[in-house]
């Protein structure tokens, strides 16, 4: 299988909210609502924003997109958060901002040092192939060639394949965080690959 890193382009609008949805459907689903999905599609397409084609790269074998990775350094986050968070609003309904601001409180702030990794899926009959290893692979280089020290990301604590495959490429868990969203409670974990 001959695989490939490319930019996202902006006509798999589709594609890259399954691979979001992936990363943790019950989570997404208690932060923005049933509509989720139509959501991560019409931000996907925009640019400065946190869910952008900007920050996201597929994995492609034999023409198919077998994974995503969505990650962007701290200057990104800087000049985008804001406007994710008005294009977000205008998806959703108003009483769930207080639970955005609880998941941005519980997560921690975003460093000058680092690149943020948000979300990496593999299509589920492509796990096992290494292209959740390539990915990460991908985004320590994105890291490096920015000068930057570590890539962070944060995984619910129940993903034990997603954690075992961090724990494989050298992140470490740093901390925990519980948090509450729509009635329902999620933990956190936060893993750092130093570079």
């Amino acid at each position: 299988m001959e695989l490939e890193i490319t930019q996202a382009p902006l006509n798999c609008s589709s594609e890259f909210a399954k691979y979001v949805m992936m990363t943790g459907e019950r989570f997404l689903k208690a932060a923005f609502g049933k509509n989720v999905q139509k959501m991560l599609e019409s931000l996907f397409v925009r640019k400065n924003n946190l869910f952008s084609y900007e920050c996201t790269r597929f994995a492609v074998a034999d023409g198919k997109i077998v994974g995503a990775v969505v990650f962007y350094p701290y200057e990104y986050y800087i000049k985008a958060r804001w406007n994710t968070g008005f294009l977000i609003v205008k998806n959703i309904l108003f009483t769930k901002i207080f639970g955005l601001i609880k998941i941005d409180r519980g997560l921690g702030k975003h460093k000058k040092d680092e690149v943020y990794l948000s979300h990496l899926a593999v299509d589920p009959s492509y796990r096992g192939m290494g292209i959740g290893h390539r990915l990460l692979e991908h985004v320590v280089e994105e890291a490096e060639r920015l000068k930057k020290k570590k890539v962070v990301l944060h995984v619910e604590s129940d993903n034990v394949k997603a954690i075992g495959l961090y724990k494989s490429f050298g992140f470490l868990t740093e901390k925990t965080a519980k948090i509450k969203v729509s009635g329902q409670n999620f933990e956190f974990l936060k893993m750092v690959k130093y570079i």
